[in-house]
């Protein structure tokens, strides 16, 4: 019988006892046949793990509560107080869910189809076969979402300040749900809560927390994904409950709870110990300049009125130019910043695992991913490392199906009717082989950038420093080398100093095909003539059919980016209030300001042409790259065979 409390059902505590002590003899010990085996979780990284899956025989067990006492560290308490605090949510949450499944099985008439498939009466009955199947599935997804969202909500509520903190690596879920059995789905649930947090890596009472936290929002997001895919919802949707004594409630498949996203751990690196990539390390420092402009009770970000914020970035160049690198040092000025702004930050790259064997597992990968990018609280940061490896050309030759999926994935979300453009979220592609990346994936980049390591006389001598000046530190006098004349050591790192010298010379191409297409532009008309880009774009287009209107868009987003091009005052970064706690609307007329000062007397035309030539440059260099790698592939073929020839040859006169 319904309350009068807005249509709510209630459930008593003592619904729910029984479930409780089911719940606690679980904590205390669950066993699952896992397809991860639990010796690799101590031999390796979570991560890791996940890319040796393997069948297992015989069925493992983990004792969540002994873990539970091993973090106390006191003699006088079985449990940390915080470590008690969390078993008890859980213990509830597991509770209710068994208690909600219960409910949705009397009311779908489940209960019905049970004890006649127990006798067989369903078995010439292929239609109750099928709908005891379906609403078997639904039962365990009711019972999965209702703890999970139970232990959410509570936790996630639960020493926020502390918890953020916490930095976990948590990479989802080992293998997909269990949704066949409702005792199974239990045990696979409790397991797999139990194979993070009985981890060595799990150390202190708030890392078991914060495991806990973020495993069950995983189990979460895994209902919410597939939720559309359930059968019978109807007995559970036309619901609603509240807990007594709680302000929770069940309202069907929604979650009203506050969403939680872990930051994966990274290597800190300052830029200064990135030798050359002038021109990478000004965008990407400008970039996070924008990125810490975004107003998060708004939701907007002011960049985005101005047209400087590129979502999606480039970053390319040959192996061991500093990539690696500039992510982690990246990752690690936008976590400073947050910090000082109070701003949550997410560190969230892509996973080396993203591409699945498993036919549709390689989009659902990534729309996990992505889904964890769409967070309006927070900063996000997602690099995609070795990007040619995970978005491919889908018309290459040996590309599989599971890149496809990505690119697919990749395309929807980044420029799709749901794709996020709030200008809280940067996604930089990191890549060896730009010219191997999938044509539409080029398109989606606003902003390209070259990392070409060091190059310079200056740069080989700082690269040096690096690595000598720690001996030196340690011993000092151990080193005994002369240092070179009229050089500081690290002083050609400075980005400010050369920076206008390389915008000043973005006006001259450094391809050749691009150089004959702009003197013939030029011969045709003037700069300052709207006929002049028009014609350029024109004669790209023949010389390069690949060079569509999308292509012109992202150049109109390049010079949106320049002249953006400023830095903020110092005493904005120095003093928050100055700036970045100001409102959206004062934000917006600030940048404003700095964008008409920024212009330095150059026209629009004089910009948006530097723009056009450091654009076309890239997109030359790349197709070049494509054909001069194609040619070298043939030549090499050619010298295989002329070798095979000459022995064939050999051995038959032999």
């Amino acid at each position: 019988m319904e309350s009068s409390n807005g249509g709510y059902l209630p459930i008593n505590q003592d619904e729910i006892a029984d479930q409780v002590k089911k719940a606690s003899s679980l904590l205390k010990r669950v066993s699952w046949h896992p397809r991860v085996k639990m010796e690799r979780l101590r031999e390796a990284t979570p991560h890791d793990i996940i890319k040796n899956i393997a069948n297992s025989s015989s069925p493992e067990v983990v004792q969540i509560a002994d873990k539970a006492r091993q973090l106390s560290d006191d003699s006088l308490l079985v449990y940390d107080p915080d470590v008690a605090f969390c078993l008890d949510v859980v213990r509830k949450g597991l509770a209710l869910g068994m208690h909600a499944a219960n409910l949705f099985s009397k009311a779908s008439n489940f209960y019905t189809l049970k004890e006649q498939q127990a006798r067989g009466a369903l078995k010439n009955n292929p239609e109750a076969q099928t709908e005891f199947r379906e609403k078997n599935t639904t039962t365990s997804a009711v019972l999965m979402f209702v703890a999970a969202n139970y232990i959410v909500s509570c936790l996630g509520r639960y020493k926020n300040e502390e918890l953020d903190s916490v930095r976990i690596t948590l990479p989802g879920l080992p293998e997909e749900l269990h949704l066949a059995n409702f005792i199974h789905s239990l045990n696979y649930m409790v397991y797999y809560h139990g194979f993070y947090t009985t981890a060595e890596s799990v150390k202190t009472p708030l890392e078991f927390v914060k495991t806990t936290l973020l495993y069950y929002q995983d189990v979460l997001d895994e209902i919410e994904f597939i939720k559309g895919s359930l059968k019978y919802t109807d007995a559970f949707e036309g619901k609603k409950y509240k807990l007594e004594g709680e302000d929770f409630t069940i309202e069907g498949f929604s979650v009203p709870g506050v969403r939680v996203t872990g930051s994966v751990d990274f290597n800190r690196i300052e830029w200064g110990a990135i030798v050359g990539n002038t021109m990478y390390k000004h965008s990407s420092k400008r970039t996070i300049q924008f990125l810490m402009c975004y107003d998060v009770e708004r939701k907007m970000n002011p960049v985005n009125e101005l047209g400087g914020f590129p979502s999606v970035t480039m970053e390319y160049g040959p192996p061991g130019t500093g990539k690696s690198m500039g992510i982690s040092a990246t990752a690690t000025e936008l976590s400073d910043r947050c910090t000082d702004l109070g701003i949550n930050f997410l560190y969230h790259p892509i996973p080396q695992t993203v591409v699945s064997t498993y036919q549709g597992g390689s989009s659902e990968n990534m729309e996990k991913w992505f889904r964890s990018t769409n967070s309006q609280d927070s900063i996000i940061y997602a690099p995609i490392d070795d990007g040619d490896g995970k978005l491919r050309d889908r018309g290459a030759r040996g590309t599989s199906a599971g890149v496809i999926e990505v690119v697919e994935s990749f395309l929807v979300n980044t420029e799709g009717a749901s794709a996020a453009k709030r200008g809280n979220r940067l996604i930089q592609i990191y890549t060896n082989l730009p010219e191997t990346l999938d044509k539409a994936v080029l398109s989606r980049v606003q902003k390209r950038s070259l990392i070409e390591g060091a190059v310079s006389l200056e740069d080989f001598l700082d690269q040096d420093y690096i690595w000598w000046r720690a001996y030196e530190e340690m011993v000092p006098g151990f080193v005994k080398m002369q240092d070179p004349s009229g050089y500081e050591f690290m002083s050609a790192q400075d980005i400010v100093g050369q920076i206008n010298e390389e915008l000043a010379t973005q006006s001259d191409s450094r391809v050749y095909k691009i150089q004959q297409i702009i003197e013939r532009t030029f011969g045709e008309h003037k700069l300052d003539e709207h006929l002049f880009f028009a014609k350029l774009y024109h004669h790209t287009k023949r010389e390069f059919p690949g060079f569509t209107s999308r292509d012109v868009r992202n150049i109109q987003s390049a010079v949106n980016t320049r002249l953006t091009d400023f830095d903020f005052p110092e005493e904005w970064m120095a003093d928050h209030a100055r700036f970045f706690a100001r409102g959206y609307d004062e934000k917006l007329r600030m940048l404003r300001e700095l964008m008409m000062d920024n212009m330095q007397g150059l026209s629009f035309a004089t910009i948006r042409f530097q723009e056009v030539v450091r654009y076309l440059d890239n997109m030359a260099m790349i197709v070049d790259r494509e054909f001069e790698s194609k040619v070298a592939q043939r030549v090499e073929e050619y010298k295989v065979e002329r070798e095979a020839r000459r022995r064939l040859e050999g051995n038959m006169a032999g």
